[in-house]
């Protein structure tokens, strides 16, 4: 029997860990097709921090962990590496100090600590947390995320850009109270999704596209893994130009720098002050 759940929340372009979020069971309505609006109101923040862990850690076996909200970790668990610690080495050298906002089950996190650098993973799931090895673990959410220390580099992944406006200038303060430097993944800009079924490893990924409204992007993905199936709606905002990237930053006191790949999904923006 397939097992099915419904996201109700706005996911960033690609699959990830951070990109399934607040799932829902089969039961209750979604609004199908649309998001909820984002919540950015003040909440008194508890941070827990955990020491680094080494490969003897032991953990809950896949299938077993699920977060709070139902999150499936074993699907996050799944998805292979597909270079991203060799994109974020090209922006800064090892053994930087690297602040991953949104780390998930740690899929860069480990690809990061390999190459020598020196990992903080934040995520608000202590499921999630409990995949992560040789890095010290923060779980707090980001919007609210103050640690009173600072970075080399923060790392902003998964296409948090391309969440609602309020929400976006939340995550890009963050990055701005830790860091002057921060690599950030987002979608090409002016980029058209396309309809169709993909595979990542073991995970198979059906897209469905309803509409297009105002620069944001909205429809339907499909994951299915291991006999086990999760479908979530999504509306993700695509910058039409480079203009409007640099809009976006600058309302969270960043300047675009350079980009880090020819598809042009990553890039390093710095602290607006300290550019020439």
């Amino acid at each position: 029997m397939v097992d099915e759940r419904v996201v109700d929340h706005v996911p960033p372009g690609q699959p990830d860990e951070r990109d399934l979020r607040r799932l829902r069971s089969d039961g209750e309505n979604d609004g199908y097709g649309e998001a909820d609006p984002v919540r950015t109101e003040e909440a008194e923040q508890t941070y827990e921090r955990r020491p680094v862990r080494d490969g003897t850690h032991i953990r809950q076996g896949i299938g077993v962990v699920t977060t709070n909200d139902g999150s499936p970790v074993e699907l996050y668990a799944l998805l292979p590496d597909r270079g991203e610690g060799e994109i974020v080495a090209a922006a800064i050298r090892p053994p930087a100090t690297i602040l991953e906002l949104g780390c998930g089950t740690g899929r860069m996190t480990r690809q990061l600590v390999a190459r020598g650098f020196r990992v903080t993973a934040v995520d608000e799931s202590a499921a999630m947390l409990d995949h992560v090895r040789d890095a010290e673990t923060v779980r707090a959410r980001i919007e609210d995320l103050d640690l009173g220390r600072r970075f080399d580099a923060v790392l902003l992944a998964s296409n948090l850009m391309s969440a609602a406006a309020s929400q976006r200038r939340a995550f890009l303060d963050a990055c701005r109270r830790h860091a002057d430097l921060v690599v950030i993944e987002t979608l090409p800009l002016g980029w058209t999704p396309k309809e169709g079924t993909a595979a990542l490893g073991d995970v198979t990924t059906s897209t469905r596209v309803d509409r297009i409204e105002d620069g944001v992007v909205h429809g339907v993905v499909v994951y299915e893994a291991r006999d086990r199936r999760w479908s979530h709606a999504f509306a993700m905002r695509v910058f039409a130009d480079q203009a409007e990237l640099d809009a976006a930053l600058a309302e969270g006191g960043l300047s675009f720098d350079r980009w880090l790949d020819r598809d042009r999904g990553w890039f390093v923006a710095t602290a607006a002050a300290t550019r020439p």
